[in-house]
């Protein structure tokens, strides 16, 4: 075991499947924190239904209504009200901070967090376009068969579980936290990139089943009617913001075990040498 002056870090391995566990429980067993923080976001979005915003194309092409802007209009305003739901979910997990019955907030803090979706997502998107253009270009100089260059489709998905490490630097800036920084979150991580990607993929499944399933219902039922409409596009919200409460759920758990022994190599030795015990 390395001393905290160490300049080679100590290598902390997230404990996956405990992990996602503990993540999925804090949601569900906390079902006052979700309807404190999305509460006024519900409410707004329902209001835009109310105006005429086209809500419900986000489970059937049928159920949209209006100009093309406002189509717009409502993707974004539930964009920024997912952003805000995470912010505010990370921040009651990590600094245990108290929530009105009523929370709202969205400010610096949350576009900052937009800012850096828009960096991560840029930057596999170019890394992806550049590494797929030289793997065809050697190919070609190779004389590849075609079937070789089906394996670019796979690019897209390596880049975004290899950036993953970056995935601290989000709860970082829900809680205002300057220290870790896109490299500290690169370096702390190490060996965990899998273990990261994957536990935010088995925290969407929940969502993305059950909107598959309210989407197979809505086609079922095949109804114009207002009243129904209105109890399909409430569903939506509700999934969606569930959606956002599990990712951060997960995204303040591997932030609070990294940070914590990060700055605590010495307590590291003894969670491995318990687990070691156990498995025996």
């Amino acid at each position: 075991m390395e001393s905290k002056n160490s300049e080679t870090p100590v290598q902390i391995i997230l404990p996956f499947w405990e992990t996602v566990r503990r993540s999925f429980l804090y949601v569900f067993r906390n079902r006052e924190t979700y309807v404190k923080i999305t509460a006024v976001w519900f409410s707004i979005l329902l209001y835009e239904m109310f105006t005429g915003f086209p809500s419900l194309c986000n489970i059937s092409p049928d159920g949209c209504q209006g100009g093309d802007w406002q189509y717009k209009v409502a993707l974004i305003l539930i964009s920024f009200a997912s952003v805000a739901v995470v912010v505010a979910y990370c921040r009651n997990i990590i600094l245990k901070e108290e929530l009105k019955k009523f929370a709202f907030s969205f400010g610096k803090r949350e576009l900052k967090y937009i800012l850096f979706n828009i960096i991560f997502i840029g930057i596999i998107t170019i890394t992806a376009v550049f590494s797929i253009f030289v793997f065809a270009y050697i190919g070609q100089l190779l004389h590849f068969p075609e079937s070789i260059f089906n394996l670019t489709i796979l690019i897209p998905l390596a880049l975004t579980i290899y950036f993953s490490r970056f995935f601290l630097i989000f709860p970082a800036i829900a809680v205002d936290d300057k220290e870790m920084t896109i490299k500290n979150s690169y370096r702390v991580t190490l060996g965990n990139a899998n273990r990261i990607f994957w536990g935010q993929v088995l925290m969407m499944l929940p969502a993305a089943a059950l909107l598959i399933l309210l989407a197979l219902l809505h086609g079922l039922i095949n109804s114009d009617n207002y009243i129904i409409n209105f109890i399909f596009t409430g569903f939506i919200f509700a999934i969606s913001f569930l959606d956002s409460c599990l990712k951060a759920s997960f995204l303040s758990h591997i932030y609070q075990y990294f940070t914590y022994f990060q700055k605590n190599p010495d307590q590291l030795a003894k969670v491995e040498t318990t687990s070691s015990q156990e498995e025996k």
